[in-house]
């Protein structure tokens, strides 16, 4: 049994200056590229190498050769937004993430600062509610004093409306008695 080796499928060249893909038209490109391996072309799925350039040549100068080359163009520009230096596209992503780390830090500490200001209004609210009970159970032990000085006016009332009643009906019986000279006395 041979391990029989697949061979890589061929992929034109980014040729930024002119904003399109070109072909390996040398030799020397090829070899480079692929070395002495064979390579595929995905628009005809035929074999080339780098020792069968004049027949590779013939085929990149195929209109379907150029149609899949423009393909391949048209998906390049569908991902990338247009053929710039891949070093660049790399620089400006490095640029956008550290932007968006600096972003995610504000948001970050601007969280941490609202969390420990949520934390301080629910302490103050905690000590709030407490001192409102405290008052409340204040409230409700003045309200029952209240009571109980109420209780207490009344039965003072009630004993000093008594004993005038009494004084009144001494003076009554006292004038009575002077008119009818018998003394009453009237103990309390």
């Amino acid at each position: 049994m041979s391990l029989i080796e697949q061979a890589e499928y061929y992929t034109p060249i980014l040729d930024i200056p002119n904003q399109c893909f070109t072909d390996i038209d040398s030799k020397r490109e090829l070899e480079k590229k692929y070395g002495r391996k064979n390579f595929i072309c995905p628009c005809n799925n035929k074999q080339y190498n780098y020792l069968t350039t004049s027949a590779w040549l013939q085929h990149i100068k195929s209109n379907k050769h150029n149609i899949y080359r423009n393909q391949e163009e048209r998906k390049y520009i569908m991902e990338f937004g247009n053929f710039t230096d891949p070093s660049e596209t790399v620089q400006k992503t490095i640029k956008e993430l550290r932007e968006i780390k600096v972003i995610n830090r504000q948001l970050i500490n601007e969280k941490n600062l609202a969390n420990s200001k949520i934390k301080s209004i629910e302490n103050k609210n905690k000590n709030l509610n407490i001192q409102i009970s405290n008052l409340n159970i204040q409230i409700s032990n003045l309200k029952k004093l209240l009571k109980n000085n109420e209780k207490i006016e009344n039965k003072t009332e009630n004993k000093t409306g008594n004993e005038k009643k009494k004084k009144n009906i001494i003076i009554k019986d006292k004038e009575e008695s002077s008119n009818s000279s018998s003394d009453v006395i009237i103990m309390y």
